[in-house]
């Protein structure tokens, strides 16, 4: 039985970084920076970390890291781009069959609990070719260029090697109802 889970503690977050790291050096040759974020959950399976998720939220005032990292026109984004609406989200990783679903459920279950709309998120063809087999519209923001020089360099082969990820916007809603049917 998997259970995906709110991680707060310092000592299972480094536990969920550990797996994250795990599978970004097996698919990407890199590891992602071990940044705080607002929520970060975990799929469990018994003890093992089999999945994870986090997201980021902010103001009008402070930019999402993509924003570093991205340069688009925020007025001609597919959905509406308004900071506090949004939530940012990375570090989806699953390792076991079904995984994947139950941890967009929860993540778009609590991402809606506290109001948010709109998902932004950064992804390969691969990972959007996924999500879109499970029903969910990432809709491209087409003007979105990497800007490398703000690329952080642990993680630079990920954004060097092809295909170059894009950057995206889900409607969250749509998101919540298209992976409940596979629940």
């Amino acid at each position: 039985m998997v259970r995906v889970e709110l991680v707060t503690d310092p000592e299972e977050q480094e536990r969920v970084f550990d797996f994250i790291d795990g599978v970004a050096l097996r698919w990407y040759q890199c590891t992602y920076p071990r940044a705080a974020h607002s929520a970060l959950f975990a799929a469990k399976q018994g003890s093992e970390i089999v999945g994870s998720v986090a997201v980021d939220f902010t103001d009008d005032a402070h930019p999402f890291p993509y924003e570093e990292v991205y340069e688009f026109d925020h007025t001609t984004t597919p959905l509406p781009f308004k900071r506090e609406n949004i939530v940012q989200g990375s570090k989806w990783a699953a390792t076991a069959q079904g995984v994947s679903h139950l941890l967009l459920n929860e993540m778009s279950r609590y991402a809606l609990s506290i109001g948010k709309k709109y998902l932004l998120i950064q992804a390969k063809s691969s990972s959007i070719k996924r999500l879109t087999e499970f029903g969910i519209h990432c809709l491209p923001i087409s003007d979105a260029k990497i800007v490398w020089r703000n690329v952080p360099v642990d993680i630079k082969h990920y954004y060097e090697e092809h295909p170059l990820p894009e950057l995206f916007m889900v409607d969250i809603q749509q998101m919540f109802i298209a992976v409940k049917k596979f629940l």
